[in-house]
C-alpha cells in the first residue's frame, strides 16, 4: 500500500502546473450534483482588447521610457498576434474534452489528424449510441429471428439515457366476428421506452433497457384488459481481437493530448516570433535615432563652416565658389536630416503597433529608447557543436515533429488491430411481464421473473480478402515513415540555420570592429582637414568631403551594430532559446493573454 501511495503522489506531482486563473476547456463543466449544467452553454470569456494598465502607467509627460525588458513585457500583454494564437491552445483542450466522451478529435492547426483513425465515416468516434427499435414488449420481442441472439458493441465513454414516451390510438376493421368478437377493434396504448448504455476504454460495453406498455382493446376473449407488459434487458459485449485494448479505444484521447502539446509548442513559436519582431523593431528605432543625431551634427558642422566661409569671403580669404559649396553642403545636410527624421518616425510607429492593442492611444507619445546598441562580446558566439546540441534540445519544430510521429504511431497501431477479424463475446439477460396492473407487472419483471431469458455467445466476423483494412494499415505505415523522414529534414534545416546564424554573427562582429576603426580614421582625417583649413592649407570643399566621409562611416557603424544585434537574436532563434534568454515562460504568457 505504501508503494502504491508513493506512486500516486509522484504521478500527482509530475502533472504540469496550471495556474488557477487559467481556463481549462479540457475538463468541461462540474455537473454533479447540479446535473442540468451539462446542458447549458459553457462559459467562454471574451478577450480583453484594451491596452494593458502597465502601458498606460508607463506614459509620463507624453513620453514612454522603453527598455528591452519592458518591451518584452508590453509585447506579452498587448500583442494581438499572441491573443489570437493562444486560442489554438484552448481549441486543443476542447479536443481532449470531446475525446473523453468517446468521440473523435477534430485536430488543431499544425497537427494533421490521421484519417486511418476513423473506423467508418469522418466524425465517427469509438462507438455510437444505439437507437430504439419498436417492436413491442411481449414474448415475441425476447428472441430474434430463428432464436439467435447477436449483441454488438455500443455506446460511448459518456453514458447516455434514452427515454421515449408515446401514446397510440388505433382502430382496425375486421372481416369476421370469430377472431375478436367485434367487427372493429379499437386499441389505445401507452408506451415508455428507456435505455442506458456506456462503453469503456478497453472496449467493454453494456446496456440496460426497460420498456413498459399499457394497452386496452375493445376485442373480446382477452386474458387481461387492460394489459400491462414490460421487458427488462441487460447486455454486455467485450471485443477480443479487433477493437480490444486501451490503445485502440483511447486513440482519439491520446491524439488530443499530443495535439495539445503541439498547440503549446506552436504558441511558443508565436511568442518567440513576437519577441524577435519587437526587438528588431526596437534596434531599428535606436539606429534610426542615432542616424538622426549623426546627420544633425553634420548639419551643425556644415552651418558653422558656411558661416566661417562667408566671413572669410568678406576679407578676401575665400572665394565665392567656396561659399556656394558650403551652402550646398548645408542644404544637403538639411535634406538628409528630414529624411532621417521621417525614417525614425516610421520606425517609432512600427514599434508602437507591436506594444499596443490600440495604437491611437500612443499617437502623441514619444518612445524613449533607454538601451544602447550591444557591443560585441566573445561569449556571444558559442562553439558550433554546443549550438547544434542546444538547438536539437529546444527547437519547437522538433518537438512538434516528434509528437506528429507519435500520432502516426497511434494510427498504425489502430490499423494493425483493424486487420484482425472481429471476435466479440457477449452475454444478455432479459425478463418479460404480462399483468393487469403496474405493481404485478413490476413484480414479474424484477422479482418473480416467470419469463426469463439468458443468452451468451461469441460473434465472429471474418472479412474475406480484407483489402480495406490492408490499405489503411499500409497507408498508416507509409505516413509514419514519411513523418520520420520529414523530421530528419527538419533537423537538417535546423542545423543549417544554426550554422548560418553563427557565420552571420561572426561576420557582424568583424564588421562592427572594422566600422569602428573606419569612424575613428574618418574623424581624425576630418579634424585634421579642419585644422588645415584654419591655417589656409585646405579648402571648404575638401572639408565638406571629409565631413561626408565621417557621416557615412558613422552610418555604416550604426548599421553594423544593428546587424550585430539582429544576428544575436537570429542565433537565439536558431538555437530555440529566445524565451530562455528573455526569462519568459509559455505558462506566464498563456496566463497574461487569458486575462479577460
Amino acid at each position: 500500500m505504501r508503494r502504491w501511495g508513493v506512486l500516486v503522489l509522484a504521478a500527482f506531482l509530475a502533472r504540469p502546473f496550471r495556474a488557477a486563473d487559467l481556463p481549462d476547456y479540457s475538463r468541461g463543466v462540474n455537473w454533479f450534483p447540479k446535473f442540468w449544467r451539462a446542458y447549458s452553454m459553457p462559459s467562454v470569456p471574451r478577450p480583453n482588447l484594451a491596452n494593458s494598465r502597465m502601458l498606460l502607467d508607463m506614459i509620463q509627460g507624453g513620453k514612454l521610457d522603453l527598455s528591452i525588458a519592458r518591451l518584452d513585457q508590453l509585447v506579452e500583454q498587448n500583442s494581438l498576434d499572441l491573443i489570437a494564437a493562444r486560442y489554438d491552445v484552448d481549441i486543443a483542450e476542447t479536443d481532449i474534452l470531446r475525446a473523453k466522451s468517446g468521440q473523435a478529435a477534430r485536430g488543431v492547426p499544425g497537427a494533421g489528424l490521421p484519417v486511418e483513425l476513423f473506423s467508418s465515416a469522418v466524425g465517427a468516434g469509438v462507438g455510437a449510441a444505439s437507437s430504439f427499435i419498436g417492436g413491442g414488449t411481449g414474448p415475441a420481442a425476447i428472441s430474434g429471428s430463428g432464436r439467435q441472439v447477436n449483441v454488438s458493441p455500443h455506446g460511448t465513454f459518456d453514458p447516455d439515457i434514452q427515454v421515449v414516451f408515446s401514446f397510440d390510438h388505433a382502430s382496425s376493421p375486421l372481416n369476421t366476428l370469430q377472431v375478436a368478437g367485434v367487427s372493429t377493434v379499437t386499441t389505445p396504448s401507452t408506451d415508455v421506452l428507456t435505455r442506458f448504455e456506456k462503453q469503456f476504454s478497453e472496449g467493454f460495453s453494456f446496456s440496460v433497457s426497460f420498456n413498459s406498455q399499457r394497452q386496452s382493446s375493445t376485442q373480446r376473449f382477452l386474458l387481461f384488459d387492460p394489459a400491462y407488459t414490460s421487458r427488462l434487458s441487460i447486455s454486455a459485449v467485450q471485443p477480443l481481437l479487433n477493437g480490444f485494448g486501451f490503445a485502440v479505444n483511447r486513440r482519439f484521447l491520446n491524439i488530443a493530448h499530443n495535439d495539445l502539446k503541439i498547440a503549446r509548442e506552436a504558441f511558443r513559436q508565436s511568442v518567440s516570433t513576437a519577441l524577435i519582431n519587437s526587438q528588431n523593431a526596437y534596434w531599428n528605432l535606436v539606429a534610426a535615432r542615432q542616424n538622426v543625431e549623426s546627420v544633425r551634427h553634420a548639419l551643425e558642422t556644415a552651418e558653422k563652416l558656411y558661416e566661417n566661409t562667408r566671413a572669410q569671403e568678406k576679407y578676401g580669404a575665400a572665394a565665392y565658389l567656396d561659399v556656394m559649396q558650403a551652402q550646398s553642403a548645408v542644404a544637403a545636410s538639411r535634406r538628409d536630416l528630414v529624411a532621417a527624421e521621417a525614417a525614425a518616425r516610421t520606425q517609432e510607429l512600427q514599434l508602437k503597433s507591436l506594444i499596443s492593442k490600440h495604437i491611437d492611444a500612443l499617437a502623441n507619445v514619444e518612445l524613449v529608447t533607454t538601451d544602447s546598441l550591444p557591443e560585441p562580446s566573445p561569449t556571444d558566439i558559442p562553439p558550433l557543436p554546443q549550438a547544434l546540441q542546444t538547438a536539437a534540445a529546444n527547437r519547437s519544430e522538433l518537438v512538434q515533429a516528434d509528437l506528429n510521429i507519435r500520432n502516426r504511431e497511434i494510427a498504425e497501431k489502430f490499423t494493425r488491430s483493424a486487420l484482425r477479424p472481429t471476435l466479440n463475446v457477449f452475454a444478455s439477460y432479459a425478463s418479460s411481464a404480462l399483468e393487469t396492473g403496474i405493481s404485478p407487472m413490476l413484480g414479474q419483471v424484477w422479482w418473480n421473473i416467470p419469463y426469463p431469458e439468458y443468452a451468451a455467445g461469441i460473434s465472429l466476423t471474418i472479412p474475406l480478402r480484407n483489402r480495406s483494412a490492408q490499405a489503411d494499415n499500409i497507408r498508416a505505415r507509409l505516413e509514419l515513415r514519411q513523418e520520420r523522414t520529414a523530421r530528419l529534414r527538419t533537423l537538417n534545416q535546423i542545423d543549417l540555420s544554426v550554422q548560418t546564424a553563427v557565420i552571420a554573427l561572426t561576420q557582424a562582429k568583424a564588421q562592427v570592429e572594422a566600422a569602428r576603426l573606419a569612424v575613428e580614421s574618418s574623424r581624425t582625417a576630418f579634424q585634421a582637414e579642419q585644422q588645415k583649413l584654419a591655417v589656409g592649407a585646405s579648402t571648404p570643399y575638401l572639408v565638406i568631403q571629409f565631413e561626408r566621409d565621417l557621416v557615412a562611416a558613422q552610418a555604416a557603424q550604426t548599421v553594423a551594430q544593428v546587424n550585430y544585434a539582429k544576428a544575436r537574436i537570429q542565433l537565439d532563434q536558431a538555437r530555440g532559446v529566445v524565451l530562455q534568454r528573455n526569462h519568459i515562460s509559455v505558462d506566464d504568457v498563456l496566463r497574461i493573454t487569458a486575462q479577460r
